[in-house]
């Protein structure tokens, strides 16, 4: 007699958990923010970057004692922190940025060469140093983008505001692209890298994205500089293509974690989550979108 083959999760809740549970912990992080302000913003990456390199750790460094992991997570913790205090100072060498810069050029290249070629995905996925230069450091552009907006004579209230807009809009393309792509995707968008993923939902994604950042931009009070457009038209298309290329930045990340983990041969990188999965599934399309965020938001926005 043959066992009962167990049901598969209806797409409407699987939707319903993955919009509740990425929705849920934006909802406990803003209460958080709204008392500790920028500086909890910071702890709050720092630990997403501690996390996601401990779940990284547990594939990477599989026979290694569970402390040493611990105290390379930890690493992830500080990193942030340190740039933050850094750019605080106010005494920072301007060959400082010229260097991050170019870490962020060379790891999107990295990245994106680990989606389309094995030999450099083998090379990366085996790296100790991975959690490193491919999470806490990336990720950590979005100090810098919070620093910007306070430097163009915000507070530090609006420039968490707007560093937390950038990371949402980024979510809701995941989010969109999960349920497009379920109802009308029928065209796969990297078959071999990630067989859910289609050209459908992609758009989708990207347009649900589009939308919801104007309604941000519009509704929600948070005024670019009045410089960078002579006229609304112009304001328009400026925003639209930055946020264009926010969401196609945060979609090669899921590529690039899809690929991470089909090398790893696991579907997901935890089970902590209800319908994400692990941390690393949280935060995959942020830490891939943060070099792009920094350089729109230094280079055109600001």
């Amino acid at each position: 007699m043959q066992a009962n083959k167990p049901k598969a999760t209806p797409k409407w809740l699987h939707w319903l958990s993955r919009i509740g549970t990425t929705f849920g912990l934006l909802i406990g992080i803003w209460f958080y923010l709204q008392w500790t302000n920028l500086l909890g913003g910071v702890l709050i990456l720092g630990l997403l970057c501690a996390l996601t390199q401990l779940e990284v750790t547990g594939f990477q460094m599989p026979n290694n004692s569970r402390v040493l992991r611990w105290i390379v997570s930890l690493v992830g913790l500080f990193i942030p922190l340190s740039f933050h205090f850094t750019l605080l100072s106010g005494r920072v060498n301007p060959i400082f940025f010229v260097i991050f810069e170019g870490f962020l050029v060379l790891y999107f290249i990295v990245t994106i060469l680990s989606i389309i070629q094995p030999r450099v995905l083998s090379a990366v996925a085996k790296s100790k140093w991975f959690p490193i230069w491919g999470i806490s450091l990336p990720m950590s552009a979005y100090v810098f983008v919070a620093h910007f907006f306070m430097n163009s004579g915000r507070n530090s209230t609006e420039a968490l505001a707007w560093t937390i807009a950038l990371v949402l809009l980024t979510k809701i393309t995941d989010i969109g692209a999960l349920i497009v792509g379920s109802l009308i995707g029928k065209h796969k968008l990297a078959p071999e890298t990630s067989p859910g993923k289609t050209i459908e939902g992609a758009i989708g994604g990207i347009v649900v994205s589009g939308a919801v950042g104007l309604l941000i931009y519009y509704f929600a009070g948070l005024q670019l500089d009045v410089s960078i457009a002579t006229s609304a038209f112009k304001e328009f298309i400026l925003l639209g293509f930055s946020i264009f290329l926010f969401s196609v930045s945060g979609i090669l990340g899921d590529l690039f974690e899809s690929s991470w983990k089909r090398y790893h041969q696991t579907k997901n990188s935890g089970s902590c989550l209800p319908g994400l999965g692990g941390i690393y599934d949280l935060t995959d399309s942020i830490i891939m979108s943060a070099p792009i965020v920094y350089f729109v938001v230094k280079h055109f926005l600001l």
